[in-house]
C-alpha cells in the first residue's frame, strides 16, 4: 500500500500517479489537512491510496 497527496488538487490535468500506477488499484480519499502557514488553506484534501489488491 502506497499513500500520497493527490497532485489533481493542484492540477486536475495532472495524471502522474494515475499513467505510473495503471494496472493497481487508486483510491482518491478525502483527508483533513490541519497544518498550513496559510490559514484559508486547510481542510479536506483528496489523499491517493494505492494497492495491489482490493480493498
Amino acid at each position: 500500500m502506497l499513500s500520497n497527496s493527490d497532485p489533481k488538487n493542484h492540477d486536475p490535468n495532472d495524471h502522474f500517479f494515475d499513467d505510473l500506477y495503471k494496472g493497481y488499484n487508486i483510491r482518491r480519499v478525502p483527508a483533513k489537512r490541519m497544518i498550513n502557514s496559510n490559514p484559508s488553506k486547510r481542510g479536506t484534501i483528496n489523499e491517493i491510496v494505492v494497492t495491489n489488491y482490493d480493498v
